[in-house]
């Protein structure tokens, strides 16, 4: 089982400083940011650049001697959105990014929804984030790319029910497990469980009724729970710790501290 860092830890800082510091702090693989408007990796630049692009992120993973295990994507439009120019950007941008995982041996593309549309009815988002969620996979299964949704809070799938009516329209659809954006909309972690069952990657950190991140030990994840759960299912999937990078505390006492939790609740019995 590989236990990465994710770049979450560091969204601040320019994508270097940040792999420099997840080596520092005994890392071997990380889980990359590639989310339009916020970090590491810009979907829309990237398919501008090219091979320039790809040899870059390549070189500064090969310099702090990093191996990605997944990208965290979020494309310039909404899952929901439909217009043309949006369907032709979105694929623009999946196709750089499947060519980079290609180069990269990674196989797991974490997909964010987006924002919410509330000026239609939501079967109608529904169906069209399920017409989109089909076109990527068109261009990420040939490829040997698994897409794998984040219930995400405010987006269209950030509650149970939600993510329910997705399935309903896309049977096959692979998740991430992450408790964190539950469990501080009040929904109580046992209900989550069902999840892991479609959950082919899992995301990692504290949380608490109203704040998507704590301190470790001061939300109200039960991580002994979830790795209880997850050994039931033999989980063997990757798995990244997403601490967000905090300006009042160092988060990588809590990354150092939920890797070494991780290692002892998956590995011993």
């Amino acid at each position: 089982m590989n236990i990465a860092c994710s770049t979450t830890v560091g969204y601040k800082q320019e994508l270097e400083s940040v792999l420099h510091s997840i080596q520092e702090n005994g890392f071997s693989t990380v889980d990359l940011l590639a989310i339009h408007g916020w970090a590491h990796i810009n979907p829309e630049d990237l398919a501008d650049q090219g091979e320039a692009g790809y040899d870059r992120i390549t070189d500064l993973l090969t310099r702090y001697q990093l191996t990605p295990i997944a990208l965290n994507i979020g494309t310039r439009t909404d899952l929901h959105d439909r217009a043309p120019e949006a369907i032709a950007s979105r694929k623009r941008e999946m196709q750089a990014m499947i060519q980079l995982m290609n180069k990269l041996s990674v196989s797991i593309a974490v997909i964010q929804p987006r924002a919410r549309d509330a000026s239609r009815p939501y079967a109608d988002v529904v169906r069209d984030c399920a017409a989109t969620w089909k076109e990527m996979q068109a261009i990420a299964v040939p490829s040997g790319v698994e897409l794998a949704l984040e219930l995400h809070v405010f987006s269209p799938f950030e509650m149970l029910d939600q993510a329910r009516a997705l399935i309903e329209l896309v049977p096959d659809l692979k998740v991430v497990y992450d408790p964190s954006h539950l469990v501080m909309q009040g929904v109580p972690l046992r209900e989550t469980e069902w999840l892991m069952d479609r959950s082919i990657y899992v995301h990692l950190r504290d949380a608490a009724y109203g704040h998507m991140q704590t301190r470790l030990g001061q939300g109200s994840v039960d991580f002994e729970w979830i790795f209880h759960a997850l050994r039931r299912r033999s989980y063997s999937g990757p798995v990244s710790i997403e601490y967000l990078q905090d300006d009042q505390y160092d988060a990588f006492e809590d990354v150092r501290r939920l890797k070494t939790m991780v290692e002892q609740g998956l590995f011993h019995t």
